[in-house]
């Protein structure tokens, strides 16, 4: 393989015969992935350096190669080495933080610090004073070791990472921008494919202005690329699971299901199953309308992490389900999780599922309230993938609610969030959102006595969807149109009518 600034952004900073046994191990590797896979073969040799050791671990723990990873603890028991080396932990299951301090202890190597302390920082609690401390420790070591800069892009993109799960998406840019710069400078690929999905997140989740799917879109098209040229398997299924909440930003639930399988399959593979893996497939399986595989996921997640998320989407399935007593059940030990850990996020969420679990049990009013906290605190936090899901259901509440009159045959909207939902689906290219309001409105014809238009809107519906990406939606309006016509409200024949609005 080409020299990759991945391995040799250490160079500098390593004895010669270390570094001369790195550099010949990557004229050797096909690419990251082998290259990885080889230098751990040597790592687990007896007579293996210890900053070869050290080093395996960290390239195979950066490509979540834990099979790799295993030989090499195996290997050499004796040393202090925390596992995980590289991602974010509650705790580090090899000893605790006393096993990185004594890690740096023993190899005294600046090279080793850094990477220590990082080990120390994504380990730390959010709003912990551990966490203050490993963030006061390594400004300090950059600061006393200036030649580190381009390391540097490690802990602003991780800080960036922190800042944004704390609710500071515009934040969370800016440190990926600086980390993204030096990973460039460096030649860091395999960061630069993690920075770039990370930076995809945000723009397509947060952002609102003119052409942020397009940069989204784009982040994504040069991750993916670079992974697939190093053969960066995690980071190629991060980009997966990033492009399914891309498609389920445009209301493409078929694609964000088949996007979301794909990365989990390569996670598989990999041998690394977390709670997202399982979250994320829960959803796909949702998304499609299978249920019940949906529920097993749902509990393979919980029984993986026991955490605020996983509660709420095990509701959820539950509701799904029409099992409303399980669905109480699981929201509420959801709350004492969401309050527990403070999380705004997480709370607007479970205000969202809390809303459609009173809808199920007929409680319209309630339902309401509940969407409407929702969505404030999705506003507020500029969640917009929320933000218009809480849209479309208060919507489809609103649809549901309406009661025809002669003053309202003729109204454009079941209420104002219907309009509001309209307003946010025709500022953008939301091509599955834009079939769920047409939907909306050919049900809302219907109520009004105005089946001609309906027949029209569900024409469109048809045709918008005729696609694999929304397959899911294009079955539901199959089903509707197919109900209509038992009921003789619509001829069978189909019209090439069509209307968007």
């Amino acid at each position: 393989m080409k020299e990759l600034g991945s391995i040799a952004k250490d160079f500098p900073f390593l004895e010669e015969d270390v570094r001369r046994e790195l550099e010949v191990t990557m004229d050797a590797a096909s690419d990251y992935w082998n290259f990885g896979e080889l230098v751990a073969r040597r790592a687990s040799k007896a007579d293996c350096s210890l900053m070869l050791v050290f080093l395996a671990l960290y390239h195979v723990s950066r490509l979540k190669n834990e099979q790799a990873a295993e030989r090499v603890y195996d290997a050499h028991p004796e040393l202090p080495l925390p596992m995980p080396f590289v991602y974010p932990a509650s705790d580090l299951s090899r000893g605790g933080p006393e096993i990185v301090e004594g890690a740096i202890e023993h190899f005294q190597r600046p090279l080793a610090t850094f990477y220590m302390l990082m080990r120390l920082y994504r380990a730390s609690d959010f709003g912990s004073p551990e966490e203050t401390q490993a963030q006061e420790r390594i400004k300090a070591f950059l600061s006393e070791n200036p030649e580190f800069r381009l390391h540097g892009a490690d802990f602003l993109g991780h800080t960036g990472y922190r800042v944004r799960v704390e609710g500071r998406p515009d934040e969370a840019l800016e440190f990926h921008h600086r980390a993204l710069e030096l990973a460039r400078e460096s030649d860091d690929r395999w960061h630069q494919v993690s920075l770039l999905t990370l930076t995809a997140e945000i723009e397509g989740q947060y952002k609102t202005d003119a052409g942020h799917f397009e940069r989204a879109k784009r982040h994504l098209g040069e991750a993916k690329e670079i992974a697939e040229s190093i053969g960066d398997r995690a980071g190629l299924a991060n980009v997966w699971s990033t492009l399914s909440v891309y498609s389920s930003f445009r209301g493409e639930g078929s694609e964000f299901a088949r996007c979301q399988m794909e990365s989990a399959r390569i996670f598989a593979e990999l041998g690394s199953f977390t709670a997202e893996t399982a979250l994320n497939l829960s959803a796909a399986y949702g998304a499609i309308g299978d249920f019940a595989t949906s529920l097993e996921w749902a509990r393979q997640a919980v029984d993986i992490r026991d955490g605020p998320y996983e509660h709420m989407n095990l509701a959820s399935v539950y509701m799904n389900l029409d099992d409303l007593a399980s669905a109480e059940k699981w929201m509420e030990s959801a709350k004492e999780r969401v309050l527990q850990q403070g999380l705004e996020y997480a709370l607007g969420r479970w205000h969202t599922c809390s809303g459609k679990l009173e809808e199920l049990k007929g409680d319209f009013e309630s339902a309401m309230e509940s969407y409407e906290k929702g969505l404030e605190i999705h506003e507020r936090g500029t969640r917009m993938l929320r933000v218009r899901d809480a849209l479309h259901q208060m919507a489809r509440l609103e649809v549901k609610m309406f009661n025809p009159t002669k003053e309202n045959r003729l109204d454009e909207h079941a209420g104002p969030y219907m309009k509001r939902y309209e307003d946010s689906v025709w500022e953008e290219d939301l091509p599955g959102h834009e079939a769920n309001l047409l939907l909306l409105k050919a049900e809302l014809r219907m109520k009004q006595g105005r089946p001609e238009e309906s027949h029209e809107l569900i024409e469109s519906v048809l045709e918008l969807t005729d696609c694999p990406a929304m397959e899911w939606i294009h079955s539901k309006a199959a089903e509707t149109r197919e109900k209509w016509v038992r009921e003789g409200i619509v001829p069978v024949r189909r019209s090439r009518t069509s209307t968007r609005r």
